[in-house]
Formats: structure tokens, C-alpha cells, sequence
């Protein structure tokens, strides 16, 4: 009984899931066409990054692209605490599935901070003007 429940609960997750990821991209993100850069280095791209049309073409396109993947970013971590919270709610006083589900939490929590701090991080360990 407990199995069918577990399956149950994955099945469900997964579907809700699926439909904030559609919802997200299908809605989140206009598939326009977009410029990047200025002058000898500008260009277009088919996919709207959100480049902002000054300076450097590499790098708007590059802090496009990380705009662009924070949003998987945010989609993947807040699905895996959604999962963590899932697998300790049906742990049901499992000792194993509690701390699985936990560290699956805590996890993702430090995920998280490091990609919220990844900017500063790069910018001590790397302290030339690349970044600004």
C-alpha cells in the first residue's frame, strides 16, 4: 500500500512539474529575434536572450545567455526542493527517507547559494575586468 502511494506522489509531482516547466518556457520567453552588440560586433540571434544592444557583442550575448539558464536554474531547484519536501512528507518516520529527503534539501539550499554567489566568487578568484 505504501508503494502504490509513493508512485502515486511521484506521478503527480512529475506532471505538476512538467506543466510549470511548459508554463515557464512557453510563456516566460518570446522567441523574437534579438541584437547583441553594437557596431563591427553586433549580430542577431533567432532566440530572444535578452541582450541589451551596447557594448561588446560576446559578452551581452554571454550575460544573455546566463539570464537566460538562471531560469533553469530556478526551475530545477525549486523542483528539486518541491521533491525534497514530497520525500520527507511520505517518509513516514523512515529514518533513511527522512535524512535522503533532508540532504536532498539541503542541497539544493547550497546549490542555491552558490549560484546566487558564483558572480562574486568569480570576481575574487579572478580579479581582472572580464566580468564588469
Amino acid at each position: 500500500m505504501q508503494t502504490f502511494k509513493i508512485k502515486y506522489i511521484k506521478k503527480i509531482s512529475v506532471g505538476i512539474l512538467t506543466l510549470m516547466t511548459a508554463f515557464t518556457l512557453f510563456t516566460g520567453t518570446s522567441l523574437a529575434n534579438t541584437t547583441c552588440g553594437t557596431g563591427a560586433s553586433q549580430y542577431t540571434t533567432s532566440i530572444d536572450l535578452g541582450c541589451v544592444g551596447k557594448g561588446n557583442g560576446i559578452l551581452d550575448l554571454l550575460f544573455g545567455i546566463v539570464g537566460f539558464l538562471s531560469i533553469g536554474v530556478g526551475i530545477v531547484i525549486s523542483a528539486s526542493i518541491i521533491i525534497g519536501g514530497l520525500q520527507y512528507i511520505g517518509s513516514q518516520g523512515n529514518a533513511d527517507n527522512t535524512n535522503h529527503a533532508i540532504n536532498r534539501i539541503r542541497n539544493s539550499l547550497i546549490a542555491l547559494l552558490l549560484y546566487i554567489f558564483a558572480y562574486p566568487i568569480l570576481n575574487y578568484v579572478l580579479p581582472t575586468a572580464v566580468l564588469r
